[in-house]
């Protein structure tokens, strides 16, 4: 889905822009966790304390720990509009 370098950009600002609503509401961390160690972008000691945490949230702040790239963010956004679409923008879908 996510290819050109500005569209990778505005996905990862998107991600950075929008931290508080994901952490509040995103619920299905440990999905989101597989499909990263799967893709490599987590570690599997990243993985481990994100499994540790004790709520979503928590494990949501865990992760955000782990995005340290501009890639990382992106393939979170594009993991959430895969299975939680409803919380990514209308007008950032129309760019990809």
């Amino acid at each position: 889905m996510l290819q050109s370098p500005f569209i990778l950009l505005h996905a990862s600002n998107w991600v950075d822009n929008n931290m508080a609503h994901l952490i509040q509401n995103v619920t299905s961390v440990m999905l989101i966790a597989d499909r990263m160690r799967q893709q490599r972008f987590i570690l599997e000691e990243m993985y481990a304390n994100i499994r540790a945490a004790g709520t979503s949230m928590e494990q949501m702040r865990v992760l955000y720990g782990a995005l340290r790239t501009t890639k990382a963010k992106s393939v979170l956004f594009t993991i959430l509009h895969e299975i939680e679409p409803h919380y990514i923008s209308k007008d950032i879908i129309m760019l990809a």
